[in-house]
């Protein structure tokens, strides 16, 4: 109501407001908070470099904050583990929507190089270290596609406020990275190289109800 077209009745909402911000101590960035939401997806609590990379891409894409937890589940009895996307809106649910859908195109893109050009690698170790430089590759040549949301300096602001306040206790962590021999690494390169290529092709397409597709990299160019 404080942007109500008329003024009277708009100067006495904001009164109003910030009479109550007063008497239970919020600021406006308090407020703010309010509009931030949360979306979550099932994930690795040791991501590997390509999959840390795909989640960092997925939020910074629609201005969000993520993070890593782990809780135990009563009704399977089992510690699950979670990525969540965090941001203003509807903007975690954009998130976790683009990393639904590369995900599972990665998921078929990893799965198709490991039967047509790894087959014939038969160490296991040797065999995840080149997928997952494969991946990394194809991972960084979908980012290429795809405009970071900065969004301003207030959400910026208020994103921190929340995090900060919600969660205290979060910390930094590295991928977990595996060991290689010098010759698995210098073949590891040519399948970074073969990802980076197919990863540029990958379709980035965003449904939005009510409308046609359109592709994802220009809905994540949003200012």
């Amino acid at each position: 109501m404080s942007k109500s077209s008329n003024e009277h009745e708009a100067a006495q909402a904001l009164k109003q407001a910030q009479a109550l911000m007063r008497d239970f101590e919020l600021t406006e960035h308090d407020v703010d908070c309010f509009q931030i939401n949360e979306q979550h997806k099932p994930f690795t609590y040791r991501p590997s470099p390509w999959q840390a990379l795909l989640v960092q891409m997925c939020g910074k894409a629609f201005g969000c904050r993520y993070y890593i937890d782990k809780a135990w589940c009563f009704k399977t009895h089992q510690a699950k583990s979670k990525v969540h996307f965090v941001g203003l809106g509807e903007r975690p649910e954009l998130a976790t929507y683009a990393f639904d859908v590369l995900s599972r195109q990665l998921r078929a893109a990893r799965s198709e190089y490991k039967n047509t050009a790894l087959k014939r690698v038969r160490v296991q170790k040797n065999l995840m270290y080149r997928l997952d430089e494969f991946s990394l590759g194809w991972v960084q040549g979908v980012n290429h596609l795809i405009t970071s949301f900065a969004g301003t300096v207030e959400e910026q602001e208020t994103l921190d406020l929340y995090m900060k306040q919600k969660y205290p206790n979060l910390k930094s962590k590295a991928p977990t990275t595996k060991n290689a021999t010098t010759q698995i690494k210098e073949q590891a390169e040519r399948d970074f190289y073969n990802g980076l290529s197919e990863g540029e092709g990958a379709q980035l397409h965003q449904a939005v109800q009510g409308a046609k597709q359109q592709p994802l990299q220009r809905l994540c160019n949003m200012d």
